[in-house]
């Protein structure tokens, strides 16, 4: 009975497309022998407010501006394969596919969803559990089956037009291996393609830097393994990278002082400054002086800025060697022209010190305020030039220890640090108030590692980082904040108040609203020309286990 069930079943479907097909063991093409039938493949799209660009097999673009029935006008031939895919974004929203591929049948395919939301998260790529391994494919080739390795510390940059880098970190390579890393890939979702490209370095771990010579660019040029290098763009494009704790010339892993740069046009890596040895100490020269014989001493996790001209490069404290060789926490300020191919030491201290932040009166410039020596600590460049920094591991201004939550800014014009909001003492709680309002009662809590970038409003993103919750207790945070510094506001936008939150992953490339990134420190961050947030990989919380992530999300303000 239950085979000819079976069978009767087959027999209806086979009458329903008998035009299509031949049914039984008949050979392909229709009944006749002549061409197989058309079918048109439609969408119904919800919560578009503004205007979405859907491809069908890589072309027959659809622009859709209102909510509702939408068909491509291209039809596909019966047997052949239909995939359906977002071209282009809308401006302030995220729209993603549901059920859109398949083959074509006999009837019209009408069932395709295309749902677009804001405030909300997007998982796009990359593994949902810890410690994946990369898929580095063939080096200078774009595929949509690579990716980086999960890893934390990576250095990153970002151009104008939405392409970004990763360099390094401290995770996985293509065995699976953990280790320091020093693989360059670039990454850009364009014209509806994401796809990452794998360029420089080594897909294992722990790779010795090769220097060639200094000052000249070289195919062979890379940069050793390393994590927790400052990164800056240029008004080039280029990339700079200097120190972190990683690999030398001769593979001795310590602190690093080199200073890289490279041409994004060309490919090539070139060394111009610093040690190919480690733990080189500082060399300050006359303070605001520059020189060419000046350099950082080795450091990691310093604090860095580039200005709003891409012409100087700003460095700030971390852990590393001061002018003696002593290691410890730095508070020296250095600016670097890329002009001149100079450092200057501008501010801070030539040695390592212990003494805390000098906080003067919050939202008031003076020559004795100073934060503390930090590590770890969060950057940004307004739009008029002036250098942010938020909370780090340091010394607040008693001296003591701890996670930090205090908000800096400097102007380089007037050489004056300003104290605008947050505590002046180590390991303060979170102060969340209402999810989604504004307050000047607001504060994230102190932390290190967390993501932070500019968006094209003048607001800033922050997002988790290792930290206090809102009751005070340790641990990673998945938290969502924007700064505004006109009003002087945080607003806590989404994630949880409290530590150690499990990623929500829910369908790989849709939106939905319960989506969130498990808590996370020192994961890359950026926002694109529309103005979304992307977040890649760090230390923290997959959807079950926990440990090094290489997952893409991207969040719809």
């Amino acid at each position: 009975m239950r085979h000819a069930a079976r069978l009767a079943i087959s027999f209806l479907a086979c009458a329903t497309i008998l035009l299509v097909t031949a049914c039984g063991g008949g050979g392909g093409g229709s009944g006749s022998g002549g061409p197989l039938p058309s079918f048109t493949v439609g969408v119904t799209v919800s919560g578009l407010t503004g205007t979405v660009v859907l491809q069908n097999n890589g072309g027959d673009n659809l622009t859709i501006t209102a909510n509702g029935a939408a068909t491509f006008s291209a039809p596909v031939t019966s047997r052949s394969a239909y995939a359906v895919s977002v071209f282009r974004q809308p401006a302030a929203e995220y729209c993603s596919v549901s059920n859109g591929a398949g083959t074509m049948g006999g009837a019209n395919v009408a069932g395709i969803v295309v749902t677009c939301l804001r405030a909300a998260w997007t998982w796009v790529g990359g593994s949902n559990a810890a410690d994946a391994a990369g898929r580095h494919g063939t080096r200078g080739v774009a595929s949509s089956t690579s990716i980086p390795g999960a890893r934390e510390g990576a250095g990153s940059w970002r151009n104008s037009i939405g392409f970004v880098w990763i360099l390094g970190g401290t995770g996985r390579d293509s065995a699976g291996t953990t280790g320091e890393l020093n693989d360059l890939w670039s990454y850009c979702e364009c014209d509806g393609t994401r796809e990452w490209l794998w360029l420089t370095g080594s897909s294992t771990v722990n790779a010795p830097g090769v220097y060639g010579m200094r000052g000249v660019a070289d195919g062979a040029n890379t940069p050793g393994a390393r994590h927790g290098g400052s990164s800056w763009t240029d008004q080039y494009g280029n990339l700079w990278l200097l120190g972190g704790r990683g690999v030398d010339a001769a593979g001795t892993q310590d602190l690093l002082n080199d200073l890289w740069k490279y041409t994004t046009s060309t490919v090539t890596w070139q060394w111009l400054g610093g040690a190919d040895t480690v733990r080189a100490a500082g060399t300050y020269g006359t303070r605001s002086v520059p020189s060419a014989a000046n350099a950082p001493g080795a450091r990691r996790g310093a604090q860095s800025w580039a200005s709003a001209d891409g012409l100087d490069l700003w460095l700030f404290g971390g852990d590393g060697l001061d002018a003696s060789g002593a290691q410890g926490s730095l508070d020296d300020l250095w600016r670097y022209s890329t002009p001149n191919a100079t450092w200057a030491w501008v501010a801070g201290s030539s040695t390592v010190s212990n003494a805390g932040g000098v906080y003067g009166t919050r939202g008031t410039p003076a020559a004795g305020n100073r934060p503390g020596a930090r590590i770890g600590a969060s950057t940004w460049t307004d739009s008029g030039g002036a250098l942010w920094l938020f909370g780090g591991v340091g010394l607040d201004s008693a001296g003591v220890r701890g996670s930090l939550g205090d908000l800096w800014s400097y102007s380089p014009g007037s050489g004056l640090w300003t104290w605008i909001a947050g505590p002046a003492v180590a390991n303060a709680a979170g102060t969340y108030g209402v999810l989604g309002t504004a307050s000047a009662a607001n504060a994230p809590g102190a932390r290190q590692g967390a993501s932070a970038f500019l968006r094209g409003d003048g607001k800033v993103w922050l997002f988790g980082g290792a930290g206090l919750d809102s009751a005070g207790s340790p641990g990673n945070l998945n938290d969502l904040w924007t700064w505004d510094p006109v009003a002087a506001t945080w607003t806590w936008v989404a994630g949880a108040d409290v530590v150690g939150v499990s990623g929500n992953y829910g369908t790989l490339g849709v939106i939905s609203a319960t989506n969130a990134p498990g808590s996370r420190a020192a994961a890359v961050s950026w926002t694109d020309p529309a103005g979304t947030l992307w977040l890649f990989g760090g230390q923290g919380a997959a959807a079950i286990t926990s440990g090094a992530l290489n997952d893409l999300w991207v969040y719809t303000p």
